[in-house]
């Protein structure tokens, strides 16, 4: 409808919304917003984000500031034309933005504790972990590890990544990985030639030898632990360093040193490496 032409007091259909035609309301539908009340609370973003994976196309820009119009009106603005929002949402994709890839123990407290310490430096933090943001409080690593492959895997893993990413390509981002998380940020590094303002920040890749012929297409840190019982280090970062985008970086402090759940956790070394997190 036309934001001149509506009424909150008579909101009650999709239509009756500030820009919303019958084309977007299918939008809507697709995405399952099936009443404006459902909206409350909705990110246009993450709207914009599970439309485009819905229907396999990226769709216009605009698309967007229409969500973002409906969503803020939905909040208590007044209705306002699509293109009040556009330079918002050019503020918006100029980023910087952070997408977080989790471990094998998923989005606990401390994985939570480590993103709160770093966010102020980013417009947007966006969680992918293998469980559905659920904390399973595992005890032990060889817990967590038997349950990541009985509920996740790194290929679907890998292929979840690929997913959200296929939405976020003009968005100026840093994808930051630990271990299984790193593993998959690796793996999907080679497709992403039109990601130009994405960079890679990973930790301890646990898989990467699994990936030797990857040659990422987005600028990749990344920082080894001091050794590892699987592969040898330095040996992997010999492999890897020549090739383009690649920065390998030798820490002093064991796998898992910037998880709290590990039992090789670092308190010096997760102060120093969050530093360098929070500034990126």
């Amino acid at each position: 409808m036309n934001p001149d032409k509506v009424i909150r007091e008579q909101v009650a259909k999709l239509t009756d919304l500030p820009n919303i035609g019958p084309a977007m309301e299918r939008d809507l539908l697709a995405i399952g917003i099936l009443t404006p009340d459902m909206l409350t609370g909705r990110s246009a973003y993450e709207m914009y984000e599970a439309l485009c994976r819905r229907t396999l196309v990226r769709h216009d820009p605009c698309v967007l500031d229409v969500f973002l119009s409906i969503t803020r009106f939905m909040e208590g603005d007044d209705p306002r034309p699509w293109w009040h929002y556009t330079r918002e949402r050019k503020e918006y994709l100029r980023g910087p933005h952070l997408l977080a890839v989790t471990d094998i123990f998923g989005r606990t407290r401390c994985f939570d504790d480590l993103l709160k310490a770093v966010s102020k430096n980013y417009m947007s933090v966006k969680v992918i972990d293998p469980y559905g943001g659920a904390d399973l409080n595992f005890k032990t690593e060889n817990e967590a590890y038997a349950h990541f492959q009985k509920a996740m895997g790194l290929n679907q893993y890998i292929r979840n990544l690929s997913d959200i990413l296929s939405t976020r390509q003009f968005l100026t981002q840093t994808l930051l990985g630990f271990s299984v998380g790193a593993s998959a940020i690796w793996a999907v590094s080679r497709n992403l030639s039109g990601f130009t303002n994405t960079r890679a920040v990973c930790f301890y890749s646990s898989q990467i030898r699994q990936f030797p012929d990857v040659s990422p297409e987005i600028k990749t840190d990344l920082y080894f632990s001091k050794s590892e019982p699987a592969y040898d280090v330095d040996e992997a970062m010999a492999c890897l360093s020549p090739k383009a985008n690649v920065r390998c970086i030798k820490t002093q402090y064991m796998h898992g040193f910037m998880n709290k759940k590990s039992q090789n956790f670092d308190n010096l070394g997760y102060a120093e490496y969050l530093n360098y997190i929070g500034h990126r």
